[in-house]
C-alpha cells in the first residue's frame, strides 16, 4: 500500500499539467487556515439569501470540527514524515512546506467539510464550491505537500465532519413536514382583489449597501393586485444638515413664510393605512398583502386577524424571521400560494397591560422581551442604515454588554433579577436567550426565556454563550408556557416587539391566541 501510494505521488510529480503550475500552488496556499473558505462563506453570506447564508454557516461549521479533529487528534495519532520534493519542480514547490505530519491533509479535510456542508444544505452551491473543493485537495499532491493517500483520508474526514454536525444540527430538508393546518383562503389569480401595504423603510431601502426593490418581482408575478405605499418619517438623526437648519430657520422666522399656507394634511400611519387596505380587500373579497419588516408584518398581522382577512406576507424586510419560519424564503412562494388559495393558519401572541380590556391587547408575531434586548434594538437601528446590518447587530450586542444592568421583576409571582427576558411566539429550536428560528407557528405555547442576574452577570452570561452551554448555565433558564405574568415592572424600563420598542407599563399579562391568522403559503413546502 505504501509502495503504491508513492507510486501515484511520483506520477503526479512527473507529468506535466498544463496552466497548473500558476493556479494550483496559489490555490492550495490561498486555503491556508481557512483563508479560502471563510472568504468564500463571507461572500455567499453577503448575497443575502437566507438559504445561501445557511449553507455557509453550515460549511464553516463543518469546517471548524474537521479542523479541531484533525489537527487535535488525527495527525497526532499517526505520525509520517512529509514527502520528498525533489522529483517535484521548482515552480510548483509551495514557498514554504509545511514541517507537520503529513497523515492526513488538513487542507483536503477542510476542503472536503466546507464543500459537503455547503452540498447538504444547498445542492446548488456544493456544484459551485465541489470543483474548487477538489482543486485544492489535488493541490495538496501537485505541490508535494502530501501523499494521496494522505488527501483521501482528510477528504474523508471532512466530509465526516460535515456529517456528524448534521447530526448535531439537521437541515431544512431534514426537518418533518410541520402539523400547520391548513385553511381556507380565495384564490386570487393575477392577485386580483390583493391589497398590498408596503413599507418603503423596511429592508431593501432602508439597508445598506441597497437591494433590488422588493415589488418588481411581486408587480410582475401579480399584475393586478393594488400596491398601497407607506413611507415613514425620517429619523432626526438622518436628516440632512441643512435641511434641519432650513427647517429651523423657517420656524424662528416670525410666521413670515408660513403664516398665510394651510398645514399640509397629515399622513395616516402605518395602522391607519393598513385598516383602510383591510376594508378595501374585505370589499372586493380579497385579502390583505404586506411587504415589509417583521415589524410591519406584525402590524398586518394584528389588523387581518381583527378584520378576518387572510394575510399575504412578501418578504420585504432585513431578516423577515416570520417568514421563513412559515416556510416562504421568496417572493415568488408567497405569489403562487395567492394564486392558487392556499393557506395555513398560524397563531398570534399578544400582551395586555394592566387595566386595559383584552381587545385592545398588542399581538405580535415572533418575539417579545424586556430587558437589555430593547436597547440592543435601538442602538442596531441606529446603525443598520449606515453599516449593514450585521455590523449593527455587533456594535449593539458590544454596547449593551458593556452598559445593561438586570432588571427587578416579578415574573409570575416570583421575584427575579433578570438580564432579558424572551417570550417567543411558539416554540424556538437552539440554544440560549435568543435561539434561532422556529418549525411550528401553531403549537400553542409561549417560548420563555431568561438570562439572570446577579454576582458578575456579564462575565457569566458571555461564558456560558462562547461554550454554548446556556440550556445547562446557572444564568438561563426556559420553559413552554401557555400564559406569564410579570409584575412591578421599573418605571422607564422599555419592552420590545417584533423589533418595535415601546415604553412598558407596570404589569402585563402575555398569552396566546390559537391559530387566529390566516397566512398564505405553498402546500408542501
Amino acid at each position: 500500500m505504501v509502495g503504491l501510494d508513492k507510486k501515484l505521488f511520483h506520477a503526479v510529480a512527473s507529468r506535466h499539467w498544463p496552466g497548473a503550475e500558476r493556479v494550483l500552488p496559489r490555490l492550495s496556499h490561498s486555503a491556508n487556515h481557512g483563508r479560502l473558505w471563510l472568504a468564500l462563506a463571507a461572500g455567499m453570506a453577503a448575497t443575502g439569501h437566507r438559504p445561501t447564508r445557511r449553507a455557509a454557516v453550515r460549511g464553516v461549521a463543518s469546517l471548524a470540527l474537521a479542523s479541531l479533529t484533525v489537527n487535535t487528534v488525527a495527525k497526532r495519532s499517526v505520525r509520517r514524515t512529509r514527502p520528498l520534493v525533489h522529483v517535484v519542480p521548482m515552480v510548483r514547490r509551495l514557498r514554504r512546506q509545511p514541517i507537520t505530519t503529513s497523515f492526513p491533509s488538513g487542507h483536503s479535510a477542510s476542503a472536503a467539510a466546507f464543500a459537503v456542508g455547503v452540498a447538504l444544505e444547498s445542492p446548488r452551491w456544493g456544484a459551485v464550491v465541489a470543483p474548487i473543493a477538489a482543486s485544492v485537495a489535488f493541490s495538496r499532491i501537485y505541490t508535494g505537500a502530501h501523499y494521496p493517500s494522505d488527501v483521501l483520508v482528510g477528504s474523508a474526514l471532512g466530509a465526516g465532519a460535515a456529517l456528524a454536525v448534521r447530526g448535531l444540527v439537521p437541515t431544512r430538508s431534514q426537518l418533518p413536514p410541520a402539523a400547520r393546518p391548513r385553511t381556507d383562503a380565495p384564490a386570487l389569480p393575477r392577485g386580483r382583489g390583493l391589497i398590498v401595504v408596503a413599507n418603503s423603510g423596511s429592508g431593501a431601502t432602508s439597508v445598506w449597501p441597497p437591494r433590488a426593490d422588493p415589488l418588481d418581482p411581486i408587480r410582475e408575478a401579480l399584475p393586478e393586485a393594488e400596491f398601497w405605499a407607506f413611507t415613514p418619517d425620517p429619523e432626526p438623526d438622518l436628516v440632512p444638515e441643512e435641511e434641519r437648519a432650513r427647517a429651523a430657520a423657517e420656524q424662528s422666522d416670525g410666521g413670515a413664510t408660513t403664516s398665510h399656507t394651510a398645514p399640509a394634511a397629515e399622513p395616516p400611519s402605518l395602522i391607519e393605512l393598513l385598516e383602510k387596505a383591510a376594508r378595501r380587500a374585505a370589499e372586493v373579497g380579497g385579502a390583505l398583502g404586506v411587504c415589509g419588516g417583521d415589524g410591519t408584518v406584525s402590524a398586518a398581522a394584528a389588523v387581518a386577524a381583527r378584520e378576518g382577512l387572510p394575510l399575504a406576507v412578501l418578504p420585504g424586510g432585513t431578516l423577515n424571521h416570520f417568514a421563513y419560519d412559515l416556510g416562504l424564503e421568496t417572493v415568488d412562494d408567497t405569489c403562487r400560494a395567492v394564486t392558487a388559495g392556499q393557506a395555513v393558519a398560524v397563531d398570534l401572541a399578544r400582551f395586555t397591560a394592566d387595566g386595559a380590556a383584552t381587545s385592545t391587547a398588542t399581538h405580535y408575531v415572533n418575539t417579545f422581551s424586556i430587558g437589555c434586548y430593547p436597547e440592543m434594538v435601538r442602538v442596531r437601528e441606529r446603525w443598520a442604515g449606515r453599516v449593514g446590518s450585521w455590523a449593527a447587530e455587533v456594535l449593539a450586542a458590544a454596547q449593551v454588554l458593556r452598559t445593561a444592568e438586570p432588571l427587578d421583576l416579578v415574573i409570575n409571582g416570583k421575584r427575579r433579577a433578570v438580564w432579558m427576558l424572551f417570550v417567543g411566539n411558539c416554540s424556538y429550536r437552539g440554544v440560549g436567550s435568543a435561539p434561532a428560528s422556529r418549525h411550528d407557528l401553531a403549537d400553542g405555547l409561549l417560548d420563555v426565556r431568561m438570562v439572570h442576574g446577579g454576582r458578575l452577570p456579564r462575565v457569566r452570561l458571555l461564558s456560558a454563550a462562547l461554550l454554548g452551554v446556556l440550556r445547562r448555565s446557572p444564568v438561563h433558564a426556559e420553559a413552554r408556557l401557555r400564559h406569564l405574568r410579570v409584575d412591578e415592572i421599573p418605571e422607564g424600563a422599555d419592552l420590545a416587539y417584533d423589533g418595535e420598542i415601546t415604553r412598558a407599563p407596570r404589569g402585563l399579562t402575555l398569552d396566546k391566541v390559537n391559530e387566529a391568522l390566516r397566512v398564505y403559503r405553498p402546500l408542501g413546502v
